[in-house]
């Protein structure tokens, strides 16, 4: 081949995209391992990069995973299990390894069954209902077999990794509760919608009223604060981002550390909930849409979910999905069928895989 032509395919070489590599000359690189996208989630610039990757991966992603999850850089094991939590349903083979790093009271420890209690281990449903002040837990066919009561005008819960429950009360905050209904912790926000327990021990909770969302740390100090929105939802995803649900704004965006806007979706009026999807879309219920519909980032309609009227959460299982709404929470099959339905006296806020 004469040198010229050798010149000329460097330098064509050098506009591709760096995954386009050749190297033996029968085509381009293989994509990346999970093992390899997990050792990436140790630098910085390729994180974000790499957690898309390992939840594409789905399963396969599950063993490197755990191997990270025990990285002597607590910041690292972090990403790893918050990785291994939004795979939800994918990531339940990891459970018994999660309950064995589980045990004692280390800072990785604690991280392992932070994750384990954000995993659908049970195949049950928490469902709030607001008017009652009651918190019920749902088994897969719908029969009440747990709950609590007095916890205010609760419209989010979870269990968390201690047993304790974590509610979002309209006009005391966000609240948590022993097993026997004792409150234990408090932080008292203004008409709070949703608040979520962190890896790190803070919780992430939302201030309709106060027209922001804020993380505290145990103590209730504020460590980070995004003002001029209306939220009725927000959750921390893995890439250290936020995605909030602004209803007064009627936007779906995410944000990072620094307050920037990644990208923002308009016009969404009434936004009740908004779920981050493995795939980077947002399963959204808006009070304005017959039905909950898949966005992607551009606003675009790929998918409806059909629902009642008066709904409020929508959460997408493998075999279809569990709704809420006023004085209702469902199942339905992935055709829409209903499968159960039960009734209760108040508004069924959000929804909790357990």
């Amino acid at each position: 081949m004469r040198r010229a032509d050798v010149l000329g395919l460097l330098l064509v070489g050098a506009t591709l995209p760096c995954q386009v590599i050749v190297t033996d000359g029968q085509g381009p690189a293989a994509a990346p391992t999970p093992a390899r996208l997990t050792r990436e989630l140790e630098l910085p610039e390729r994180r974000r990069a790499a957690i898309d990757g390992l939840l594409r991966a789905g399963t396969a992603a599950v063993e490197p995973l755990l191997v990270q999850a025990r990285h002597p850089d607590l910041a690292v094991a972090h990403v790893a299990l918050q990785v291994l939590a939004a795979l939800e349903h994918d990531a339940l083979p990891a459970v018994p390894k999660l309950q064995q790093m589980a045990v004692g009271d280390t800072p990785h420890a604690r991280a392992a069954a932070w994750c384990l209690a954000r995993l659908p281990v049970h195949g049950t449903f928490l469902v709030p209902s607001m008017e009652e002040g009651v918190v019920r837990e749902l088994d897969a066919e719908g029969k009440e077999i747990w709950k609590m009561e007095k916890v205010g005008k609760v419209w989010s819960a979870s269990r968390l990794a201690s047993g304790n429950l974590l509610v979002a009360d309209l006009e005391n905050g966000a609240c948590e509760y022993d097993k026997d209904g004792k409150q234990v912790w408090a932080w008292k926000g203004r008409v709070s919608y949703t608040a979520e327990r962190l890896i790190d021990g803070n919780t992430l909770c939302v201030e309709y009223s106060g027209s922001r969302v804020v993380e505290v740390d145990p103590a209730g100090k504020e460590v980070w604060v995004h003002e001029k929105v209306t939220p009725m939802s927000a959750t921390r995803l893995p890439y250290g981002t936020t995605l909030i649900g602004d209803y007064g704004n009627t936007t779906v965006s995410e944000v990072d550390r620094a307050g920037a806007m990644l990208w923002s979706i308009a016009e969404q009026q009434g936004v009740y909930s908004v779920r981050w999807l493995r795939d980077g879309t947002v399963l959204c219920r808006t009070s304005h849409a017959a039905n909950a519909r898949v966005l992607n980032q551009k606003g675009e309609t790929l998918r409806e979910v059909k629902t009642l009227d008066a709904g409020s959460d929508v959460v997408l299982l493998p075999d279809g999905s569990i709704q809420s709404g006023q004085n209702y929470a469902r199942r339905c099959a992935a055709d829409g069928s209903e499968r159960w339905k039960v009734t209760f006296g108040g508004w069924g806020g959000r929804i909790t895989l357990r």
